[in-house]
């Protein structure tokens, strides 16, 4: 049920004076004043969403009740907003960054529910849940100012694949001839004459000599076709604008940190095409040219890098090291991630069914508190092997994994060597299993 007369309460006390946040702070420069104010009413803004309350709510209401609940929360706190602004005499720049900041709140936390509602299996928002977006848009160049809103898109983007849906990319001989030629550079004679030979005509040795060159374009540029693909119709959802073309960047850099495959010039525009703005372009040719150069082994070569990377090495060696000659599975992820805690009865079953096995399933908590990852540990597991990550090891290992979000899962093989740094996650049991296997029966190739 909807607790309107607790809200309604709570909306009449006014939060305490000494409420504050965890330290006491103070700013100097130009931002000074900016920060003071929001150091100040972020905790009243706290107050109105506590923490255990809204898991509550979350947990106990259905789509309509929770997103009705949500944004009498948010009028809460624009009302407390206009309030501060007034006692406090903010400025311009202040008050648009905070209307931003509780208006994408809200957004985010009304995305997420479809993950946390039913402990991380995803549920289907229904489109008149969804038009609260009608009131806090997608594309806003305004919100800019907030990290709410980036949070809010990386939210809606997780979303996304689930509630839509996308046809794979026919590929016929003529295309492969072209694309081949175009990113692999001139093939051989008879390669040509195999292709160029209709299906029914060919002899054994061409239709073998075509069936390679299909698992070649599988293995190098399936995925960036798949990856266009879903590019396409996330532009064919949405309208255009700055929100729709930060989320077809996110698709892009995921490619590159996934694969690990840098894109040609050529490949490179038919991506980028979907970005409208330049500066996001930009970015995304950035982070490519990144991928070129660590690829390369030339990146940037002095001794607070070669610093990090050691102390990356070091911290992953402490890790792997106990289970040498064992493949290790590892599982990142926190007691606050909702996807993370849904994975897990399925990621204890397959640990269960390969128990004979040389296999370890590592369970690294990471960005999350030491004493409520350990009360989760203890009230989730029956043993197993766990690692709880401070703050600078969380840091290490996101740069060692290129990942920024969990969950995360990585395999390493019995030799201690990454095969896969955005490996299945334990809810896509039966890939998960063929990796494990084949790592099991060939970890030394």
């Amino acid at each position: 049920y909807l607790d309107m007369a607790e809200l309604q309460a709570r909306r009449q006390l006014p939060v305490p004076e000494n409420t504050t946040t965890a330290l006491p702070l103070r700013f100097s420069g130009g931002l000074a004043r900016f920060n003071e104010h929001f150091n100040s009413l972020w905790p009243r803004l706290h107050a109105l969403l506590p923490q255990d309350y809204q898991k509550r709510m979350i947990d106990s209401l259905e789509q309509t009740a929770y997103k009705s609940y949500r944004l009498t929360v948010m009028k809460a706190m624009l009302d407390t907003l206009a309030v501060f602004n007034r006692k406090r005499n903010t400025g311009k720049d202040f008050r648009e960054a905070m209307l931003q900041y509780i208006h994408y709140w809200a957004a985010e936390d009304l995305v997420r529910y479809g993950w946390l509602h039913r402990q991380g299996k995803p549920e289907r928002l229904s489109k008149d849940y969804l038009d609260f977006l009608d009131e806090i848009p997608i594309n806003n160049p305004q919100a800019l100012v907030t990290g709410k809103y980036a949070a809010f898109l990386r939210e809606y983007l997780g979303m996304w694949p689930r509630d839509w849906h996308y046809i794979p990319m026919e590929l016929n001989d003529t295309q492969l001839h072209s694309f081949i030629q175009a990113d692999a550079g001139p093939v051989s004679e008879e390669d040509e004459l195999a292709i160029k030979t209709p299906a029914s005509k060919r002899n054994a040795a061409q239709e073998t000599m075509v069936s390679k060159l299909y698992s070649l374009y599988e293995v190098k540029y399936g995925n960036f076709r798949n990856n266009l693909n879903l590019l396409a119709s996330l532009a064919r959802q949405l309208p255009a604008g700055i929100g729709t073309d930060i989320m077809q960047a996110r698709l892009i850099s995921d490619y590159l940190d996934q694969f690990k495959q840098p894109l040609s010039l050529r490949n490179m525009h038919l991506m980028d095409r979907h970005i409208g703005n330049q500066d996001i372009r930009a970015l995304v040719n950035q982070d490519n040219e990144q991928l070129k150069h660590k690829l390369a082994g030339t990146s940037p070569d002095n001794k607070e890098h070669n610093g990090f990377k050691q102390r990356q090495e070091e911290l992953y060696r402490k890790l792997v090291a106990p289970y040498s000659g064992k493949v290790v599975y590892i599982d990142f992820w926190a007691p606050w991630c909702a996807p993370c805690v849904g994975e897990i009865p399925a990621s204890k079953a397959l640990a269960k069914e390969l128990k004979n096995k040389d296999i370890v399933f590592l369970y690294i908590g990471v960005e999350c508190d030491k004493s409520l990852w350990e009360a989760a540990v203890k009230k989730m597991f029956d043993g197993g092997a766990h690692y709880y990550a401070g703050k600078n090891e969380s840091v290490l290992l996101e740069a060692k994994f290129n990942f920024s979000g969990i969950p995360r899962y990585v395999l390493i093989d019995k030799t201690g060597k990454v095969r896969d740094e955005n490996a299945p996650g334990p809810g896509r049991s039966a890939e998960l299993k063929g990796k494990i296997n084949d790592l099991l029966e060939n970890s030394r190739n």
